[in-house]
């Protein structure tokens, strides 16, 4: 584990190791034994390598196979796992429990989730709440490089974006302050699961679920 106080831990925190292919160190830290770099086998050393010579099944390059390809490595590292929230590895690769994709509850699956017919507050979408929305910037730590969260930095954001429940452009769904709308017809005299407009096509985009009132390609 990278220790977060000095230079160095940052600089690692989102590096992959070339030997062991885990996320927040590099080799020269790493603890599991050391690999081949071709193969992965700890048994010898690339230049003793029988596979020197064969090329990767990722990246088509000729001096490694893909289990120790760096691409295949990197290309899951500024990923968020939809599991369980965090930078660095995807769902099918996730160390935590499997989390129900709608609610995050570990108790059952998204099936038989009693939340499936609830609206976001971030996105306004149906069938996930605010807590496992992909939408939420605010729950993702902030990449490599970045600067993080800065004062005034959510109003930014939301400067260009319009708003999903009344429209208006300057501020997202969960900071709007007019009476929640069903997203499918704009009613606020009920949830878009009792909205009996469910079923038609809009207009203008020409796909199910919502009507031209509240497309969002408008």
């Amino acid at each position: 584990m990278v220790k977060g106080g000095s230079g160095k831990g940052k600089s690692t925190a989102y590096k992959v190791c070339n030997n062991c292919g885990g996320v927040g160190h590099i080799a020269g830290m790493c603890k599991e034994d050391k690999q081949c770099h071709c193969c992965g086998s700890v048994q010898h050393e690339i230049s003793d390598c029988p596979k020197r010579e064969e090329t990767c099944g990722y990246c088509g390059k000729v001096g490694h196979m893909k289990s120790k390809c760096r691409m295949e490595a990197q290309k899951s590292v500024d990923k968020t796992c939809n599991n369980c929230g965090t930078l660095g590895h995807i769902a099918k690769d996730c160390p935590q429990p499997a989390e129900c994709h709608c609610c995050g509850a570990t108790v059952h699956e998204i099936a038989e989730c009693p939340h499936r017919e609830k609206n976001c507050e971030n996105c306004g979408k149906v069938g996930h709440l605010k807590k496992k929305c992909r939408q939420d910037k605010e729950n993702v730590p902030p990449l490599r490089g970045s600067k993080g969260s800065s004062k005034g930095k959510g109003k930014g954001n939301a400067a260009g974006k319009t708003c999903k429940n009344c429209g208006e452009v300057g501020h997202l769904l969960r900071d709007c302050s007019e009476p929640s709308q069903c997203h499918c017809c704009g009613s606020t005299e009920h949830p878009v699961a009792d909205c009996p407009s469910r079923e038609k096509t809009c207009e203008y985009c020409g796909k199910i679920g919502h009507l031209k009132k509240k497309c969002y390609q408008k």
